[in-house]
């Protein structure tokens, strides 16, 4: 087994500016998050309200199945319902029973009505008005710990930059990561293979679990066989097989060593992280494997300071 070219490798690592424009966007979205819901009676509905009502939907004159409802919610412009229904909601008032004409999309989940041009006879109960609130200081006090707009959209700023920061680093790692399997020369065991999707698959089956859900439950919802599953995680079992394999060889041909400070300050950041005593994963965690786990992270390290990054 071997590796070459792992130093210095030219990566591609672009940190988007943020805007004004997205400062913006992302308060709004806070805002809206925020707002009340007002009932309105004095206008008929419009693109962005709530509206209760009634419907029956048929087709040449038929009724068909799942086209009836009473009371149903619908925000008019949340591309919920058939296009062009809630357009034709809009501009109806409350009490007034209308027609709404529309045709089925040719790709609709229900064959038997792809293509297909209906009518849905409805009725308005109620519309109800998102009351936005306004960007001032006693908005911001509610939301945040900040006093001030000026603070608060420093702050999102702040947030928006780490977040950008973080997914630009993150995809230029994804990227070494790739460049480090496809330099790796070896013979891998089948074997190796195989545990690693056992053990995704394992992992996979306990977050389930922890939520209630057993894999016999998703599978019924999902149609999707454990061996299915296991097929979609093979790509990345081996990924992650090939990237371990290559971080040892790397850690091995550079002479990466651990100390035993790295090993206690890694324990130190387990037992935090897991509010445990650190005795206690000691006892649970041998050091060799804390310690492997370490020169794999040494040796990704190396490779990331080594590396060109690059705009282009």
């Amino acid at each position: 087994m071997k590796i070459d070219g792992y130093k210095g490798l030219t990566v591609k690592k672009v940190v988007n500016e943020i805007t004004d424009e997205a400062v913006d966007a992302e308060i709004k979205t806070v805002r809206e998050r925020n707002a009340r819901s007002v009932e309105i009676t004095d206008r008929p509905a419009k693109i962005g309200d709530t509206v209760i009502l009634d419907y029956s939907g048929s087709v040449d004159g038929e009724l068909f199945e799942g086209g009836t409802a009473e009371k149903q919610s619908l925000e008019l412009g949340s591309g919920m319902f058939i296009p062009g229904f809630e357009d034709q909601v809009a501009g109806h008032s409350i009490g007034e029973e209308f027609d709404v004409n529309v045709t089925f999309p040719e790709d609709y989940n229900a064959k038997e009505l792809a293509g297909k041009a209906a009518v849905f006879k409805c009725t308005i109960h109620n519309i109800n008005e998102k009351d936005v609130p306004e960007l001032d200081d006693e908005f911001v006090a509610d939301v945040s710990e900040f006093n001030t707009v000026d603070e608060y959209k420093a702050d999102v700023r702040a947030r928006l930059e780490k977040r950008e920061a973080d997914r630009a680093d993150n995809e230029a790692k994804d990227e070494i990561i790739t460049k480090l399997v496809e330099a790796l020369e070896a013979d891998i065991p089948e074997a190796m293979f195989e545990g690693e999707v056992e053990n995704e698959f394992d992992s996979y089956t306990q977050r389930l679990s922890s939520q209630g859900i057993s894999f016999d439950m998703y599978s019924k919802y999902t149609g999707i066989t454990a061996e299915q599953m296991k097929e979609q995680m093979r790509p990345n079992a081996e990924r992650q097989v090939k990237l371990r394999l290559a971080l040892e060889q790397i850690a091995a041909q550079e002479n990466i060593e651990v100390t035993e400070e790295d090993t206690n300050a890694e324990y130190e950041d387990i037992a935090k992280t897991y509010s445990m005593e650190v005795e206690k994963v000691k006892e649970l965690i041998n050091a060799e494997d804390i310690n492997a786990d370490l020169k794999v992270k040494k040796a990704m390290e190396l490779v990331e300071a080594a590396a060109t990054y690059t705009a282009e």
